[in-house]
């Protein structure tokens, strides 16, 4: 039951906003309209979907980075990762055979360790994914991220059981290491939990849709939330952690502490943020 193979990108990215877009956010439906019409159907609207090979996305994001302003590498991923959508949309539906299978175009390597939000930043940051409905569900994983300076897997592990609130504690296991690090509950924190559904026992902390967060789509989330914001540059969720240290060690607090809060063993691994903190925040 598949339809006629002269199906174009540009029919198939039709579809899929008129049946897709009424499940997402407003803001979310612009910025992806924003990305089809003025980079991506431009491009490979017109290319029948049969058509489409690896090469093509990969075409296309060389044409993109030699631009007199290039997009951010992570905006990049984002343009391909709807791309991405729209077709495994039509395969699903049974549209369209998807030519581009799953891990034929790897995510352009964006760099971790030296990015991290300014407070206006991470305004805005927080702000966008407030105003957007499905972002929105992200918005309080992100909030405990910086308040913990924890990674991405220690927030989607995160467990009411390690939440002790009589006692004022919460425990952050470290995928990395197998070790947990111990943190006060602080008010942030309390008020941030209380903005999520209660759970019990081994339930997860952050859910989307009342199962668990996949960290693929939580970096969706994030990348949307980035874009939505308007900032530029290679953000990753680890950026949040980075905001974490970077925002301490200006705040005054000493290294030791800071690799407490970080989960390091040692400071060697914290010292390396000490070169951000010249300058302005």
């Amino acid at each position: 039951g598949l339809a006629d193979p002269g199906t174009t990108f540009a029919d198939l990215a039709r579809t899929w906003t008129e049946l897709h877009g009424p499940d997402l956010g407003a803001s979310t439906n612009r910025m992806n309209e924003s990305m089809l019409r003025l980079h991506i159907l431009p491009a490979i609207g017109s290319i029948r979907v049969e058509d489409l090979l690896p090469v093509t996305l990969d075409r296309y994001r060389a044409s993109r980075l030699a631009e007199k302003k290039p997009p951010a590498k992570s905006t990049l991923n984002l343009e391909v990762g709807l791309i991405s959508g729209v077709l495994n949309f039509g395969e699903k539906k049974r549209i369209v055979r998807n030519p581009i299978l799953r891990g034929d175009i790897e995510p352009l390597a964006v760099e971790q360790k030296t990015t991290y939000f300014t407070p206006d930043e991470w305004k805005a940051f927080i702000d966008a994914a407030d105003a957007d409905e499905d972002l929105r569900a992200a918005a309080p994983l992100w909030r405990m991220k910086l308040l913990t300076a924890s990674r991405l897997g220690e927030m989607i592990d995160l467990r009411w059981s390690a939440v002790d609130f009589e006692r004022g504690s919460i425990a952050i296991t470290q995928r990395k290491t197998g070790r947990a690090k111990a943190l006060m509950l602080t008010p942030e924190m309390r008020a941030v939990l209380a903005t999520v559904p209660r759970g019990i026992g081994d339930a997860h902390v952050f859910t989307y849709r009342g199962l668990p967060w996949a960290a693929s789509r939580l970096r969706h989330h994030f990348d949307r939330t980035v874009k939505l914001a308007g900032l530029t540059g290679d953000w990753t969720p680890h950026s949040i952690r980075h905001t974490a240290a970077t925002w301490a060690r200006k705040a005054g607090v000493p290294l030791d502490r800071v690799a407490k809060m970080l989960g390091h063993a040692g400071l060697d691994l914290v010292l390396p943020v000490r070169p951000l903190l010249r300058g302005g925040p």
